[in-house]
């Protein structure tokens, strides 16, 4: 969920791209395409969203800390009304749906849209994924409260230790204690995990970006040889954060874990950088992290939609099954090993092309009433 960024108006292309490698992960693990992984070494459910945490604290300005009320409704808007836009689209056309026998989501009502959002993991429907806009919005104003109530101490170093040491104790008791049986205990519960990665984005930027001399190739060796450690003891080190379930594992080894996979990555952003457009596909796909977070899962539905009627078109002999099509969410059509990486494309493409049409649009409506409104 990357934003501009709040110090430097120019453009941070390290991060867009890291934020495109973050959301192609969220797509490829709900599509099935596990390639990136590079089998056990970095799975995408051991870091893929604290890596949106991390952005997010890599982008936060300490001069927020005077301005809290200021800060949390510049994040309403940019989290909480898309979500209940999003919500609300989703609800109303899944309530339609379902009456056509395509079950793949609850029916729209006040408490479904309103208030079930906190209460609950995640969205029932097309926008489930939209979950992580709840607990990133939560995470956001937790760390503002934290860093408003340890204000008080004076040296920014020890400040912000302190921060980390809290953070992290925190985070270790939410791993240790999951999983929780009520649902709105995760849902208030992630954020406190998130929280951690959101102070390390923030350390990052502050105090090592600038200052660490380390060949790239050495700390990639580096992180590879602890995370080959990490596996030989403890596997492959996966967590649901959606329900909160760490499966009993070490608290260390999960933050650890999920730290590799965010530094190995911002190391790979890094290399990238210099190889690609300012306005390249990368970029773009780093830009519109919300909206494919909130509508990949539409997208695939709809290009399953396309296959489904090329299918009974042309009575295609292939392994398409219509019925867990219109009730399986996350239905995967894969004839042959690696479709799924199309259908990944699909999605993202889908996606872009929607965002263009909206920009496009809104843009010929706008010149519509400047012109309109020049008129004599």
């Amino acid at each position: 969920m990357i934003t501009a960024d709040e110090k430097h108006h120019e453009e941070n292309i390290t991060f867009r791209v890291l934020s495109a490698l973050g959301i192609l992960f969220v797509v490829m693990g709900h599509m099935g395409y596990t390639l990136l992984e590079f089998e056990t070494w970095f799975p995408f459910y051991s870091f893929h969203m604290a890596l949106f945490a991390f952005i997010s604290g890599y982008f936060y300005s300490s001069e927020n800390d005077s301005h809290p009320g200021t800060f949390l409704i510049r994040k309403a808007k940019s989290l909480l009304v898309p979500f209940y836009a999003v919500s609300l689209f989703y609800l109303l056309l899944q309530t339609g749906l379902n009456k056509q026998g395509v079950t793949l989501g609850l029916d729209f009502t006040f408490y479904n849209w309103l208030i079930r959002p906190w209460v609950k993991c995640q969205p029932l429907g097309f926008n489930i994924a939209t979950w992580y806009m709840i607990a990133l919005f939560i995470t956001e104003a937790l760390y503002i409260l934290l860093r408003i109530i340890t204000g008080f101490i004076k040296s920014d170093k020890a400040r912000n230790l302190l921060l980390l040491i809290l953070l992290g104790a925190g985070s270790t008791l939410v791993i240790t204690g999951s999983p929780y049986p009520e649902e709105w205990q995760r849902v208030w519960l992630r954020p406190v995990f998130l929280c951690f990665f959101c102070h390390l984005g923030y350390l990052y930027r502050n105090y090592a970006e600038n200052r660490v001399r380390i060949p790239k190739g050495v700390l990639l060796a580096v992180i590879l040889f602890i995370r080959f450690l990490l596996i030989s003891n403890y596997g492959r080190l996966e967590y649901r954060l959606w329900d909160c379930n760490f499966w009993g594992l070490p608290g260390w080894a999960i933050l650890l874990t999920t730290a590799l996979g965010i530094a190995f990555w911002l190391i790979v952003a890094k290399i990238i950088t210099p190889l690609v457009d300012r306005d390249g596909l990368l970029v773009r796909i780093g830009r519109h992290t919300r909206e494919i977070m909130s509508h990949h899962l539409f997208a695939a539905f709809l290009w399953h939609g396309g296959i489904y009627l090329l299918h009974r078109v042309f009575a295609w002999e292939v392994p398409f099954h219509p019925g867990d099509w219109k009730t399986d969410l996350y239905f995967r059509y894969i004839p042959w090993k690696g479709f799924n990486l199309i259908t990944v494309i699909a999605c993202v493409g889908l996606v872009l092309f929607a965002v263009w049409l909206r920009d496009k649009c809104t843009a010929k409506a706008g010149r519509l009433l400047r012109r309109g409104n020049t008129r004599p």
